[in-house]
């Protein structure tokens, strides 16, 4: 079994995780099980911890995790038991903390799934003229 490239769901103004940092993980892990980076073991990708964000945009906190239950599983599948580079932290992977000389491999194109979209245009055309008649009604009644 391969661990699939991952497709995780966007959240807004609800927890998620912060997608830079989901992003890097899932690239070195990535890279790793495809043989093109450090190795990782199943307690590492237990031991991620993300930085939850709100406010912003985020990956949602159950697909990610899913992703990563599968990526352990297969860790065991393989029998990885040891690493074979440094300890695996989000922060850790961004390109400057790569060893001097060593190229990173550039981080899976995330699929965003159309229909998990928090906001489009489609909601803009209901909610703005809505927005529009309650300051024209607002606007009348104060007067």
């Amino acid at each position: 079994m391969t661990v699939p490239a991952p497709r995780f769901g966007l959240t807004r103004l609800r927890d998620g995780y912060d997608t830079a940092e989901v992003d890097a993980t899932v690239g070195r892990v990535l890279a790793a099980l495809e043989g093109r980076g450090p190795g990782v073991t199943r307690a590492e990708v237990q031991a991620l911890r993300f930085t939850p964000v709100r406010v912003r945009q985020g990956y949602d906190m159950g697909d990610v995790d899913a992703w990563l239950d599968l990526v352990a599983d297969e860790l065991d599948r393989r029998g990885w038991a040891s690493p074979t580079g440094p300890p695996m932290t989000p922060r850790a992977m961004t390109p400057g903390a790569w060893p001097p000389g060593a190229i990173p491999p550039p981080p899976p194109a995330v699929e965003v799934d159309p229909d998990l979209r928090v906001f489009d245009g489609r909601m803009a055309a209901i909610v703005l003229p809505l927005l529009a008649l309650a300051a024209l009604v607002a606007w009348l009644l104060v007067r």
